[in-house]
């Protein structure tokens, strides 16, 4: 715990020094990845939920006023959780997860597996949050029964043929209100020292589903399915793959989380900035 305390101890304090000589008043988005969401998710909370004063550096900031300039945060892969039925009220009480396009101050969450996966265990067991709640790093411990862990689907293009898509075994997926495609997956590293491309990264357009699926004990967890042959792509090898050993062990698709949505996120940010410029 005390290695996690002083980590966070480092990003408060880049954060505060960001704010007090370089942000200058522009809007924020706030994102990080595993640990990083982790800490994402405490500085969320100590800076930008509730209405308290959050740093005196550079003058006196509210955690409302700093609220009110959050584009969007992105703490993907961690554990957030709301109320069962709500938006916030959980791991942060007043940042709510995504609910429409043209939101912002709101955020994305999600922790991906493949389709079929089934071996989420007790999400209740991995929580240490009865501490962090106590020592003000998020909002309220977790209730099991009463919360929800969060998922919210980044992808930002509904699939146009779900009978495209697969699970795990070759199965066609199962059918939700929530399927989409994700538009642009984004490898790099050895992955991409297979491709042509001059950037040196290789490209998956419209090659995976993405689906907010629900499990035992209050998990929520984006499914990820595969093209059974990807438009104008011959049915390329799935370099993850989703049904690897790797994937289908405890950590899912961890390792991939941003990866395989890194279009869209990119997407996300861009149109939920453009909306909220709008707005002033």
């Amino acid at each position: 715990m005390q290695i996690f305390k002083n980590a966070f101890a480092d990003v408060a304090t880049a954060f505060e020094t960001y704010l007090a000589y370089w942000n200058d008043g522009r809007p924020l988005v706030i994102l990080g990845h595993s640990q990083g969401a982790q800490h994402a998710t405490y500085l969320l909370h100590q800076y930008f939920d509730g209405d308290t004063i959050a740093t005196n550096m550079a003058g006196s900031r509210r955690t409302s006023e700093l609220r009110a300039r959050l584009v969007l945060a992105l703490p993907v892969g961690f554990r957030l959780f709301a109320a069962h039925g709500e938006t916030a009220g959980g791991s942060l009480a007043d940042i709510p997860a995504c609910t429409a396009v043209d939101e912002t101050g709101c955020l994305i969450h999600y922790r991906s597996y493949s389709e079929g996966y089934a071996d989420f265990g007790n999400v209740a067991d991995f929580y240490i949050d009865k501490v962090l709640a106590a020592e003000g790093y998020i909002h309220r411990a977790f209730a099991l029964g009463d919360d929800a862990l969060i998922c919210v689907n980044p992808a930002t293009t509904v699939a146009d043929n779900v009978d495209d898509f697969f699970d795990v075994d070759g199965d066609a997926i199962p059918s939700a209100d929530d399927i989409r495609v994700l538009s642009s997956t984004r490898f790099l590293g050895a992955v991409a020292a297979q491709s042509d491309d001059a950037d040196g990264r290789q490209y998956y357009e419209r090659y995976y589903s993405a689906t907010c699926r629900d499990a035992s004990h209050g998990d929520s967890y984006l499914a990820i399915g595969i093209h059974r042959c990807a438009n104008e792509q011959t049915c390329l090898k799935d370099p993850i793959p989703l049904n690897g050993r790797i994937a289908l062990g405890g950590l899912g698709l961890h390792l991939w989380d941003f990866t395989l949505a890194m279009g869209d996120l990119v997407e996300q940010v861009r149109q939920r900035t453009n909306i909220f410029l709008a707005k002033d």
